[in-house]
């Protein structure tokens, strides 16, 4: 194959057309890019760096004024919570005017004003300080007025530790102000009336300012100030904002400019515009050097295109005619193919050694091509993988990019020689590598593969799998190459981790699963390990937390469990979940008194443990193997065993403390109180009364008047205490309180009597009711006598959302509503019941 290029009179020409067609268009483009860039970007950073300073400098003297008024309400946090500020509240002391609020402590403090209110509001101490003239003056009315109008801004305070701080205008100035309650030193006492300290933003302050934003300042209350279509708007449309936040410029003449900024008042609301007024120094040096520049670009511009024609015609167009007719001889099917006359040493003579080398690259192809098929094939083996070639001879390693990218490295991090695997391979793997790859270099392996630890860039060892071999011998038979493929198994080794952790711990709590339990019990049953304590616990309330709050409360009650039993058993102790409810501790070197002592403090901390409404409880027992001839399942079964037993006998008194604590709860998230309770059961005794009910569903009734709502339990606050109507999605979720009180009910064996009746509580006479539909007297008779009892003690008792009813009005409801809400007769009688009391 030939390469031939002739270049007559008329290509030359047409090459110089060109090139002067090129540079003028290109002189063209500049001078128009030139100006543009200028006006447009140039001129905009300058505008832009122009708002940038007066914006920062605008933060910084807001940023002054903020922490002036930080420091002002520091003094206000020394003299509010002070016990002897609080003893002039409670005692009026005149001691301690006399000894702290002299002229000297307004100096000092450099403070204006310091007033102290009592409890109610009123003034017992006020002074007003000119700091500039050193005396007391009278206390301004527009501070006074103030103080007097703004209860809910100056004395809003929470708590002892709350305050309240900001600026306000007084005789036509900005005075920075503070509040704090009045309280001991210790913050134990309650609230006994408020400190307030006044600054003005004095000269001092301004001179500082504007020192460090070389302006001129000054702060105006904002007059008319309001929101339209997003904007504020402040002092008759004169400034527009568009957020509290942003500073509005406005230029004054050609040399000066005005930034104004919004400073919030104590009410939080737009009360004062801050003006800074600034030469526009940088602005107007920019837009002459500007000008000054774009005329010394385009008469160079111009100069250089002139001198590039002339020059190109010397160095480039000629020099490339020479070279071109030299390639246009060179046979590249020749064995040894020509080259091309190098001369001088610019870019062109450079384009003619990299032809050159062009060339002797052609020439030595065949040979790497035996070379890079090696590699290719070593590299689709291992798809996706990292590659590496280590050349003994040379001492050089060459890597591609994937195994860079594996690690997090970039091309210039690594050492590219032996040190290369001492500075990535941990020091715990380095000699089982150097063996495996010293008994490969002597081919006593084919291909080696090792699971290692190689440090990535961000300092973090990752699982490597690196698999390599001999690919190439010297003449002596000595490994002379050695090349691999390197594969992150980071997430293999993450997965065998969290098998091995499955296998051994219960995912819910932390603790020990029952396979790790019986794997190391074979191993702890040794005589030198005795005596042994097995200690085996039962949860109780689980069904009834899972049937009223869900299966997450149930899970968090045996997190619980499980926590207590750790933290008292200790980190020797092999604490482990047995079954659903069930755990099982080992305690090595144990005896009795010890492990009777555990036990007691399990059930302390139990009773100190509360989750959700209930408090933890569990049911213990123990057993001790003291010698070696003792069966160690023997053992766990006494532990069982006895542990049943105290479960039996507590059994009633875990139950009356769970249904305590869900009866408590309720009460705490509903507005239902004993006396609503209470009153209930008065008039079921009075229609009991009348319809000659046995004692024994007398008493089912109070229990059920007690319990007929422990449902609400179950029921997000915010639906149950809602002030206003309930949407149909709330009402359905509130008609779902029934259910779960029959499911609490049913759990709990001393309420199981009464679950159904908690279940048809709210079902009604024609059959519209929840959640069942039953009508007339396939709804139980107490609950139907419930439903006439709770409606009228509602309507004649009142609610934070309703006026109580008059008897009357009652009696009037419960008729009007009889046969269809109601049953009538039991209507009957209750209201006899009711007018003969």
């Amino acid at each position: 194959m030939k390469v031939k290029l002739e270049l007559d009179g008329v290509f030359n020409l047409q090459i110089r057309k060109k090139v002067s067609t090129i540079t003028l268009f290109l002189l063209m483009i500049a001078i128009i890019g030139i100006c543009s860039i200028a006006k447009i970007h140039v001129l905009g950073n300058i505008k832009s760096q122009e708002k940038s300073v007066i914006t920062n400098n605008m933060n910084k003297s807001k940023y002054l004024i903020d922490n002036s008024l930080d420091n002002l309400n520091i003094i206000c946090g020394d003299w509010a919570p002070w016990d002897n500020t609080l003893e002039f509240i409670n005692t009026n002391n005149s001691k301690y005017i006399k000894s702290n609020l002299n002229d000297d402590t307004f100096v000092s403090l450099k403070i204006n004003t310091l007033i102290i209110l009592d409890i109610n509001n009123k003034i017992r101490y006020a002074n007003f300080y000119d700091l500039e003239n050193k005396n007391s003056i009278e206390m301004p009315q527009e501070l006074l007025n103030y103080i007097n109008s703004s209860e809910e801004t100056v004395f809003k305070n929470k708590n002892v530790f709350s305050s309240v701080s900001g600026i306000i205008s007084v005789n036509g100035r900005a005075m920075m102000l503070s509040a704090r309650p009045i309280t001991d030193s210790e913050f134990r006492s309650p609230a006994s009336g408020t400190v307030l300290i006044g600054k003005y933003i004095d000269s001092k302050l301004i001179k500082e300012i504007e020192n460090i934003s070389d302006s001129k300042m000054k702060i105006e209350k904002a007059d008319a100030a309001r929101v339209l279509d997003g904007k504020i708007i402040v002092n008759n449309g004169e400034l527009e904002f568009l957020n509290e936040d942003s500073v509005v410029l406005k230029p004054i003449g050609k040399d000066k400019m005005a930034a104004h900024s919004i400073v919030k008042g104590i009410d939080n609301k737009l009360s004062f515009i801050l003006t800074l007024e600034s030469e526009r120094t940088i602005y107007n040096k920019g837009v002459k050097s500007i000008g000054f520049l774009i005329l010394l670009l385009i008469f160079s511009s111009i100069v250089i295109v002139i001198l590039c024609n002339i020059l190109l015609e010397i160095i480039v167009i000629r020099p490339i005619e020479e070279i071109s007719g030299e390639v246009s001889k060179i046979d590249l099917n020749d064995s040894n193919i020509s080259r091309i006359t190098v001369k001088g040493n610019d870019e062109l003579s450079i384009l003619g050694i990299e032809i050159n080398n062009m060339l002797d690259n052609i020439e030595a192809y065949n040979k790497k091509v035996v070379d890079s098929e090696r590699q290719l094939k070593l590299v689709l083996e291992g798809a996706g993988a990292g590659f590496w070639d280590w050349n003994f001879e040379e001492d050089s390693i060459d890597v591609n990019e994937k195994f860079l990218s594996i690690l997090g490295y970039s091309r210039e991090d690594l050492p590219y020689n032996n040190e290369l695997w001492q500075k990535l391979i941990h020091k715990e793997d380095f000699e089982h590598y150097s063996n495996i790859f010293y008994n490969n270099m002597w081919n006593t392996l084919e291909i080696s593969i090792i699971e290692q630890r190689m440090l990535s860039k961000c300092g973090e060892y990752k699982w490597i799998l690196n698999q390599f071999k001999v690919v190439e011998h010297n003449k002596d038979g000595k490994p002379k190459r050695v090349a691999g493929i390197v594969t992150d198994i980071g997430d293999k080794k993450r997965y065998e981790e969290e098998l091995q952790y499955l296998t051994y711990y219960d995912k819910l709590t932390g603790i020990f699963n029952r396979g790790y339990y019986e794997y190391i019990l074979d191993r702890l049953d040794k005589e030198e390990n005795l005596p042994i304590a097995v200690i085996m616990g039962d949860l109780n309330g689980l069904k009834i937390t899972n049937d009223t709050f869900g299966h997450g409360e149930g899970d968090k009650l045996l997190k619980g469990a499980a926590e207590v039993l750790k933290k008292v058993c200790g980190s020797s102790a092999i604490v482990s979940r047995y079954g659903g409810d069930e755990f099982i501790v080992v305690l090595e070197h144990m005896g009795v008194a010890e492990v009777e002592k555990i036990c007691k403090e399990i059930k302390r901390e139990c009773e100190k443990k509360k989750v959700g409404p209930i408090y933890l409880n569990i049911a213990l027992g123990y057993s001790i193997k003291a010698n070696r001839n003792q069966n160690i399942n023997e053992v766990i079964k006494e532990a069982e065993e006895m542990m049943y037993r105290n479960k039996l006998l507590e059994d009633r008194s875990a139950r009356n403390s769970i249904t305590s604590s869900l009866r408590q709860t309720l009460l705490e998230k509903n507005n239902e109180t004993k006396e609503h309770v209470e009153r209930m059961y008065n008039l079921c005794v009075k229609i009991s009364d009348i319809l000659n009910l046995s004692t024994s569903d007398t008493n089912e009734l109070y229990l059920l008047a007690k319990l007929h709502d422990i449902g609400k339990i179950g029921i997000d606050d915010k639906i149950l205490n809602k002030p206003g109507k309930l949407t149909e999605e709330e009402w359905n979720i509130m008609k779902t309180h029934s259910e779960i009180g029959y499911r609490i009910a049913s759990s709990t064996p001393d309420l199981m009597h009464i679950a159904y009746k908690i279940l048809t509580h709210h079902e009604r006479y024609d059959g519209t009711g929840y959640p069942k539909g039953l009508k007339g007297e396939e709804i139980p008779l107490l609950s139907r006598i419930l439903a006439i009892v709770d409606a009228f003690d509602v309507m004649t008792n009142e609610r934070p959302y309703k006026k109580a009813m008059t008897v009357e009005e009652a009696i009037e409801e419960l008729k009007k509503f009889s046969g269809t809400q109601f049953d009538p007769d039991l209507v009957e009688i209750f209201i006899q019941a009711i007018k003969n009391h």
